[in-house]
């Protein structure tokens, strides 16, 4: 398929650079995210760590046991030094 999925993104992290893709990038998938818009929004403009919003069930990750841990680090620390006021 061509073009965005209607409710589905995908998050790319290459070298602990973490981007946001509407259209499928067409690389294997190693993580599945569910979450509404809302609470990917907070933690990509930095208003909430990743770890936070999985703790608080505003975000759910499956995939690899080993992976899950790292894209959290990953994306925590992509984010933290933009949080501003959390």
């Amino acid at each position: 398929m061509i073009g965005p999925i209607p409710g589905r993104s995908w998050i790319v992290v290459e070298d602990a650079e973490v981007s946001l893709c509407r259209d499928d990038p067409c690389l294997d998938i190693d993580l599945w995210i569910k979450a509404d818009t809302a609470a990917l929004y907070q933690v990509f403009m930095g208003r909430q760590p990743l770890m936070s919003a999985v703790a608080n069930d505003l975000v759910d990750i499956s995939g690899p046991p080993g992976l899950v841990p790292d894209f959290l680090r990953t994306v925590d620390e992509t984010t933290m030094p933009y949080m501003v006021g959390a």
